[in-house]
Order: C-alpha cells, then sequence, then structure tokens
C-alpha cells in the first residue's frame, strides 16, 4: 500500500523540535535513526512517481555488503540508478547510475553490477541511511527503498586495577572497564562473584564517560568502579560485561576477572602451644606459636614473659625447660599500620617424670592458660573418665586381692604352728613327773 504524503511537513520543524531530534539519535542512533529518517521517505504515489519501503538491512561495520534493487522490470528496463540518504535534512545523493551504456560510480567505495545490484566494498558509519535504486518504464519511474543499519561491534572489555591493594572500610577506586570502538554505544555492567554489582549511591557507585572517535565515529566507553571494600571481598572475583545493539539483537563480550588484595587491621591474636595436649614437664621442649587475624602478615612480633623481652619471632621455642621457664609469656602482634594487639598464656611447668596425675575434675592439668578469650587453646585435655573409674576399681581390687592373700597366708601359717603341740597334750597325757626334760621344756616355754 502507498500512502500519498508530502516532505512539506519539514518547513514545519522549528529549532526545538531539530534539537530533540538530534539528541535522541545521539542517544541511540542506531535503534533511532531508521524511524526519524524515514519519516522523510518521499512515499508518494505520484503523476510519473513511485516509491516503494521494502525492508531494513543490517550492515557490519567494515565488512562487504549488497543490495539488490528489488524494483520488479524487465529486462529492457535496467536499473538507472542508486542513491543515497543520509541525514534527515539533506537531498538524495546519487551513488551510481547507467548513463547511455555506461555505468557510473564511485567504485573506490560502491560498485554498480551488472544486474542492478549495489556492492560497498567496506561498509561504514557514513552508510547509514537510505539507498533507493529505480528504474524507467513506459514513462514511470518506480522506486524502491532499502533502509541500512551499520553496526560495529566493540573490542574486548579491558579491565585495569586501579590499585595494589585496597583497606577494608575505604571508598575505593576498584578499577576502568575500557569498551573501545563500538557503534553504536552499549551497556556496561559489573559483577562480583558471578553477581551483578548494584550501584546504589553508597558503597557502590558506577562513574560512566563515552568518547566518540572524531575519525571513525566509533565509541569508547570506559565505567570505573567505586565501592567500599570489606573482608566478603578478599579474593573476589570482578569482572565487567558489555552488552551492544548488533544485527536486530543484542552482543555481549566479558573483560577477563581481577581479584584484590584487601589489607585489614589486627582483629584477634591467638598463642598455640606445641605439644598440644598432656603435662609440660621438666626437660620436654616446647613451642609457642603467634598467630593474627591480619592482612598482610604481620608487620612485627615481639615475645615478653614476665615483662623481659624475648624474640621478634611468630614461633618460640623452649628446650629442656625447667621451673624457671614457667611464668606468663605475651605475645604482641603489629600491622601495616602498627595498630596492635596481644595475647597471654600462663606456663606451667611439673617436676619430673612421675604419671601423670588426675585434678580434681577427672582431667589432666591444664598447662597453659589465656588471660583472655575462651578459645580452645587454653583449656584442659578431657580425658576418658570411664577408663579411669574403671582403671581406679581395677587397682582396688588387686590391692585387695593381695591384702587378702597375705593376711591369709600369714593365719594359716600361725595357725598350724601351734596346732601339733595341741595333739601332742591331747594323745599323751602324762603326769608332770614321768614328763621327759625335753618335753618340759617346750611347755614352759609355751
Amino acid at each position: 500500500m502507498s500512502l500519498r504524503l508530502s516532505c512539506s511537513w519539514k518547513l514545519l520543524v522549528n529549532t526545538s523540535s531539530i534539537l530533540h531530534i538530534i539528541l535522541s539519535m545521539a542517544t541511540a542512533p542506531a535503534l533511532t535513526y531508521g524511524l526519524l529518517i524515514s519519516m522523510c521517505i518521499h512515499c508518494a504515489s505520484s503523476q510519473g512517481h513511485r516509491e516503494f519501503v521494502n525492508r531494513t538491512v543490517y550492515a557490519v561495520y567494515g565488512e562487504k555488503l549488497q543490495l539488490p534493487c528489488s524494483v520488479p522490470h524487465g529486462k529492457s528496463e535496467p536499473i538507472r540508478q542508486w542513491l543515497l540518504k543520509t541525514c534527515l535534512m539533506k537531498p538524495w545523493k546519487q551513488i551510481a547510475g547507467v548513463k547511455g551504456a555506461e555505468v557510473q560510480s564511485d567504485e573506490s567505495h560502491f560498485q554498480m553490477l551488472e544486474n542492478g545490484t549495489l556492492l560497498i566494498w567496506s561498509v561504514g558509519l557514513e552508510d547509514q541511511g537510505l539507498f533507493k535504486c529505480g528504474v524507467a518504464e513506459e514513462g514511470l519511474e518506480i522506486f524502491a527503498v532499502t533502509n541500512v543499519s551499520v553496526f560495529k561491534p566493540p573490542a574486548k572489555p579491558q579491565l585495569m586495577k586501579s590499585y595494589l591493594s585496597f583497606t577494608v572500610g575505604g571508598d575505593s577506586e576498584i578499577g576502568k572497564c575500557i569498551v573501545k570502538d563500538g557503534y553504536p554505544v552499549g551497556n556496561v555492567t559489573w559483577y562480583k562473584n558471578g553477581k551483578v554489582i548494584l550501584a546504589n549511591g553508597n558503597e557502590t557507585l558506577n562513574k560512566l564517560r563515552i568518547m566518540k572517535n572524531q575519525n571513525t565515529g566509533l565509541y569508547t566507553i570506559e565505567s570505573t568502579l567505586y565501592h567500599t571494600v570489606s573482608k566478603a571481598d578478599i579474593n573476589a572475583k570482578f569482572f565487567c560485561e558489555v552488552v551492544y545493539p548488533f544485527k536486530g539483537g543484542n552482543g555481549t563480550q566479558r573483560s577477563e576477572p581481577i581479584t584484590i588484595d584487601v589489607h585489614y587491621p589486627v582483629e584477634s591474636v591467638m598463642i598455640e602451644v606445641q605439644p598440644p595436649s598432656g603435662v609440660i614437664r621438666e626437660g620436654d621442649n616446647v613451642t609457642l606459636s603467634c598467630t593474627a587475624d591480619t592482612n598482610p602478615s604481620p608487620a612485627e612480633y615481639v615475645w615478653e614473659k614476665d615483662g623481659k623481652r624475648l624474640d621478634s619471632l611468630s614461633l618460640y621455642k623452649l628446650y629442656a625447660v625447667t621451673k624457671e621457664d614457667e611464668g606468663e609469656y605475651v605475645c604482641t602482634v603489629y600491622d601495616f599500620d602498627y595498630n596492635f594487639k596481644s595475647a597471654v598464656r600462663v606456663i606451667r611447668v611439673k617436676a619430673g617424670k612421675e604419671d601423670n596425675e588426675l585434678d580434681e575434675r577427672g582431667a589432666f592439668p591444664a598447662i597453659a592458660e589465656e588471660s583472655h578469650s575462651a578459645d580452645h587453646h587454653g583449656q584442659p585435655i578431657a580425658t576418658n573418665r570411664a577408663a579411669m573409674v574403671i582403671g581406679i576399681l581395677m587397682t582396688l581390687m588387686a590391692v585387695a586381692f593381695f591384702t587378702s592373700m597375705a593376711y591369709y597366708l600369714c593365719y594359716y601359717r600361725k595357725k598350724t604352728e601351734k596346732k601339733p603341740l595341741e595333739n601332742l597334750e591331747e594323745k599323751r597325757p602324762m603326769d608332770p613327773e614321768n614328763v621327759p626334760s625335753t618335753v618340759e621344756k617346750v611347755i614352759r616355754e609355751e
């Protein structure tokens, strides 16, 4: 269906409308250009002239493009010309045509083939617009119009880290995402650990800068991410993604991820004792290990015992301990900003190599006590109470058994020594006067 229209509406467009159209085209050139410029298509059907708008073609920047002429015509009516309109306010410009038997065109950029197809050797942004081809048939000029939209996929986004390290709690510039040479302008999104980072104006902010190359007309996007860093960002992966219009749809490209080195002040200090269980006795070797929750590693360690400085390493070793090694051991850790925190451990040394004794709770005595924080490193090691009870009962039973045996043996022996003498008196009653002297002696001793 053809519409009888006129281009006289151009005269009614005021300055503000033109400015609005220009701004709209600048923000979304590929999506609005076809709509706006199609408003200027002379789709009139007048005496001796007829035009058809038949299709939209998506062209890729820098590639070849062939535009066949879809005007129905016979072999005796060859394609007469190709015209181009790239701007709303500009007239049609002839880019190829037939003059006599000769085809004329700018062969460095355009070429009209024998069948009337227009060949564009390398598509540029200047080719975005309306192309129309025409034939003359029985005194009537017939034209077909094709809308060409040009797209240029941008280069792969380059993500550059702004600093080598970041401090917890600070509003830091994480990095810049640079997307070069694209058309039209794409949309940049930031991700952390695969999830979209939403700009909220407080903890996260995304600043966007768009630059246009005056020579090529292509755009470069520079997106800068500002983020309040926390401990949760340790080993987090950041990357950016650009989504851009392409051939009637969307294209997507992602940058390589980066991880950031997060610094935070010392939060806690612990002292671990090796060996971790049992009782420390004289002659044992003991290692005290000082660990701190901070990043980067502590700048300095300081060991003290009863107020006297000992060493400046994370490990402090005691060889063949004695009673003199008992006392309060303090480890102080200084971080990268020389904030510091300390931990305390009390070491007790038992004399000799006796068997381990049970305390009132049925556990081995603690080898160390920590003055702050109730962590597992300073608590006594629990033992199997059932096994100890069984052992005690077995020991008591053994003592009772051996006591009973000793008592029985002693009593039995005494009875056996007395019994023969009693029998002798019963079987041989004698007159004291007739008792032999040996027997009398025994009786008297009794």
